[in-house]
C-alpha cells in the first residue's frame, strides 16, 4: 500500500486541469432559466473578479496548544492574497478561487514552509428540471499552523502538507416534489516526506445517498446512507524523533440516517439528521479489526431566530474521528452563533462551542500516565468585529479563548488568541 503513495499525489496535482477541461465541455449542457444573482466585484465581460489582500497580526499565548508547563506564546504575522473569479452563464456558474496565505512567527523560526496555497475550482450547473450538478476540486499546498487537522486532537505547527479533494454531486430540491442527493468525494493528504509527525497520511473516499420526500411546501423528510473508506498511512514508520510508530490502517464506516430539512415559517433554514453508524479501524497488514464503534450519530443546523437583520444559529453534531493513539473517538458538540450586521457592510459575530471527545479504547501510553480511556472536554468562545466601508475592505478584530480539560494530564490546555488586521479588496 505504501508503494502507491509516490504516485497518488502527482496524479492528484493534475486534477484541477482535468476538472477544468471536463467543466468547459459540460458548460453547454446546462439549460438556460434566468441568471443567478451576481456577487460584488469587478466585472470583466461575463466574469466577476474579486481580488483582496489582508494584513494582520495575532497574539497567541499558547501556539503549540500544550499544558501550562510547556505553553509558549508568540506573535504571528499573516498576509493573505485572494482572487475569486466567477463566470456566469445561463442559469449556472463556474468559479476559480486562488488563495495564498503567508505566516511569519516572531520567535518560531524553524518553519519548512511559510506560505500555503489553495486552488479551488467549482462548476455549478442548474437545470430547468430543478436538478443541480456540482463538480469541484480543492487542491492545497498547505502549512499546518495551530489549527486542528480535520477534527483531530493534534496540532501540527508549520509542517508542510498537500491535500486534494475532488467531489461530484447530483441533487434535486424542488418545493412540493420528491428530491434526492448523490455525492462522491475522493481525497488524499500527505505530509512532507522529510517531516516526521505523529499522525497519518490519508487516501480514501466518501459516498453519500439521500432521498427527500416532501411533507410541506418547503420541507422534506430524508432517508440517507453514507459509506466511507479511508486508508491511514503512518508518516513515521521508523519512530524517528521519539514518536511511536503506528500500523497502517483502514477506516471504514456506514451510516443509516433519518432526517428533515427545509425552511420554517419565517424563512429560517433548518436541517436535522440522526441515525446509527458502524465504524471500525482495521490494520492493513493483518486485516484485523483494532477498534470499532456501533452507536448513534447525527447533526443538526437550525436558524433559531431572526431579530431584524441579526440571527441566532444552533449547530449540533455527534460523529466519529480517527485518533493517532491507535483508536478512535466520538465527538459530541453543540455550538451557538449570533451574528449582528450593522451599517452597510459591517458585522459582529459572537460564537461558542462546547464539545466532548470520548475515546473508544483504553490507551496504553500517555506520557507515563498508565492505561486509561481518555476523555477531553473543550469550551471555545469567540468575538469577531468586522468594520467595513466596502464588501471586502475594512478592519477585522477578533478575540478567541478555549479551554480543554481532560482525564489525561497531557490533554489539558488553555489558549487565548487576539488578532487585528486590515483587508483591502474590491
Amino acid at each position: 500500500m505504501k508503494s502507491l503513495r509516490p504516485f497518488l499525489l502527482p496524479a492528484a496535482a493534475r486534477y484541477p486541469a482535468v476538472l477544468l477541461l471536463v467543466s468547459l465541455c459540460a458548460i453547454g449542457l446546462a439549460a438556460a432559466q434566468g441568471r443567478p444573482e451576481k456577487q460584488d466585484g469587478f466585472e470583466k465581460g461575463p466574469w466577476v473578479l474579486t481580488p483582496s489582500l489582508f494584513f494582520g497580526v495575532e497574539k497567541d499565548d499558547n501556539i503549540f496548544r500544550q499544558t501550562e508547563d510547556f505553553a509558549r506564546s508568540d506573535n504571528v504575522f499573516r498576509t493573505t492574497a485572494t482572487l475569486d473569479s466567477v463566470l456566469y452563464f445561463s442559469n449556472s456558474t463556474f468559479r476559480f478561487l486562488y488563495r495564498a496565505d503567508r505566516l511569519d512567527y516572531e520567535s518560531t523560526t524553524d518553519l519548512r514552509r511559510r506560505t500555503s496555497q489553495d486552488f479551488e475550482v467549482q462548476l455549478d450547473l442548474q437545470f430547468s428540471s430543478g436538478n443541480n450538478l456540482t463538480i469541484s476540486n480543492d487542491y492545497t499546498l498547505g502549512i499546518r499552523d495551530t489549527v486542528e487537522r480535520s477534527g483531530t486532537e493534534l496540532q501540527f505547527v508549520a509542517q508542510p502538507f498537500d491535500f486534494n479533494l475532488t467531489s461530484i454531486e447530483w441533487s434535486r430540491l424542488v418545493p412540493q416534489r420528491p428530491g434526492f442527493l448523490v455525492r462522491f468525494e475522493y481525497e488524499t493528504s500527505e505530509f512532507d516526506n522529510d517531516e516526521r509527525v505523529p499522525f497519518f497520511d490519508t487516501d480514501g473516499w466518501v459516498a453519500r445517498l439521500e432521498y427527500r420526500q416532501p411533507v410541506s411546501a418547503y420541507s422534506w423528510f430524508t432517508l440517507g446512507f453514507v459509506n466511507r473508506r479511508i486508508d491511514n498511512l503512518d508518516t513515521n514508520p521508523d519512530g524517528v524523533g521519539g514518536f511511536e510508530n503506528f500500523s497502517d490502517r483502514t477506516e471504514e464506516a456506514q451510516q443509516y440516517l433519518l432526517g428533515v430539512r427545509g425552511r420554517l415559517g419565517g424563512g429560517q433554514q433548518f436541517f436535522v439528521q440522526i441515525g446509527v453508524e458502524e465504524y471500525r479501524l482495521e490494520e492493513i497488514a493483518t486485516v484485523e479489526t483494532s477498534s470499532k464503534f456501533n452507536g448513534i450519530v447525527g447533526r443538526a443546523n437550525l436558524e433559531l431566530a431572526e431579530f431584524g437583520r441579526s440571527n441566532l444559529t444552533l449547530n449540533v453534531q455527534r460523529s466519529t474521528f480517527p485518533s493517532f493513539l491507535n483508536t478512535f473517538y466520538v465527538r459530541s458538540q453543540v455550538g451557538l452563533t449570533y451574528r449582528l450586521p450593522f451599517l452597510r457592510y459591517s458585522s459582529m459575530t459572537l460564537s461558542g462551542i462546547a464539545s466532548r471527545n470520548q475515546y473508544g479504547d483504553e490507551i496504553e501510553w500517555l506520557r507515563d500516565e498508565g492505561p486509561l480511556v481518555r476523555r477531553d472536554d473543550r469550551i471555545f468562545a469567540s468575538l469577531a468585529l468586522s468594520l467595513r466601508w466596502a464588501p471586502r475592505a475594512g478592519v477585522r478584530l477578533s478575540h478567541t479563548t478555549q479551554n480543554r480539560d481532560s482525564n489525561s494530564r497531557s490533554g489539558k490546555f488553555d489558549s487565548t488568541v487576539t488578532s487585528l488586521g486590515i483587508e483591502l479588496g474590491w
